[in-house]
């Protein structure tokens, strides 16, 4: 089996969603220091729910002026798939599982219309691992173990440290206290760390290492969308 047709069966398209893990206690400890100090000022404090390309979670915002607000959010997600794979009497079992999530606090402008920009710091962690395993097998003629086959396996992962978003969106008032809200924008992520693995007759020849490297490295800027519904707290019920 040639390194191409490994890749094919991998699948190796980045589509990293993402999951949260370590980000550090100084760092969270600033996201909810922003929260208490807008409440002081009497302002109104808006629950959400949310879903999108990182995950779900859940939001919760104050404003601290008439146009400017404090966004706080938590995502997580994980994905997983397996899928029979043959090529040239060989069959294979090949996994893809993806998890990711996010924290973030962004400070949004309101603009006329009721849409608006926002920016802020998103402490990202997100990872996927393909993986290839044989299942039996044969090559010109002779019946090859599962060991002798071999086994292929890559994983890429975006650094664990916060990160830059920029990003515009748009709310609609649905009834009463509830509103719908879209959210797109971008993070930059930086560079990612790409981890290849292979045994048997599907060891990687040096090009081959390179060419997988290649495929599996994402973009340094990372597209987010996300939809949410958020319940007004303060708002009168009438």
């Amino acid at each position: 089996m040639s390194g191409a047709g490994i890749l094919r069966v991998c699948g190796i398209r980045i589509r990293l969603s993402r999951y949260l893990e370590g980000m550090s206690a100084r760092f969270f400890a600033c996201l909810m220091t922003l929260i208490p100090a807008g409440l002081s000022h009497g302002q109104s404090l808006e629950l959400g729910v949310i879903t999108g390309s990182l995950g779900q979670g859940v939001s919760l915002s104050t404003a601290v002026s008439d146009n400017w607000t404090v966004h706080i959010r938590g995502l997580y997600q994980t994905r997983s798939a397996i899928r029979p794979y043959s090529s040239g009497g060989l069959r294979f079992s090949s996994s893809d599982r993806t998890i990711s999530g996010a924290a973030s606090v962004s400070v949004d402008r309101d603009l006329p219309g009721r849409f608006g920009i926002t920016a802020g710091i998103w402490a990202l962690v997100a990872e996927r691992r393909l993986a290839l395993e044989p299942v039996s097998g044969t090559l010109s003629g002779t019946e090859l173990t599962p060991e002798e086959i071999g086994t292929v396996s890559v994983q890429v992962s975006l650094p664990q440290h916060p990160v830059p978003y920029l990003g515009a969106f748009r709310t609609v008032h649905l009834f009463r206290r509830w509103a719908a809200r879209i959210d797109i924008g971008a993070l930059y992520t930086g560079g990612s760390v790409t981890e290849s693995q292979a045994t048997g007759r599907l060891s990687p020849t040096a090009s081959w290492l390179r060419e997988t490297e290649k495929a599996a490295a994402p973009s340094r800027l990372l597209p987010v969308i996300q939809l949410g519904l958020s319940l007004d707290l303060d708002a009168p019920t009438r």
